[in-house]
């Protein structure tokens, strides 16, 4: 299962809230019965990457 798209609102950055939204899809992924989460975060994105490594995820070989 592929994890596409975590937004947080403009007005909610900077207050550590989206650290919580790559566990909770995790948690949704793992009862929908896949076996891992794959975030897909994009060459141009280079916040996601960070944020995605400090909830434990690590680099996909591709």
């Amino acid at each position: 299962m592929e994890i596409k798209r975590l937004h947080v609102s403009a007005a909610h950055r900077g207050h550590g809230h989206g650290y919580a939204l790559p566990a909770a899809r995790e948690t949704t992924v793992v009862s929908a019965g896949a076996d891992r989460a794959v975030p897909e975060t994009g060459v141009d994105n280079h916040d996601a990457p960070a944020l995605f490594h400090h909830a434990g995820f690590g680099p996909v070989a591709s």
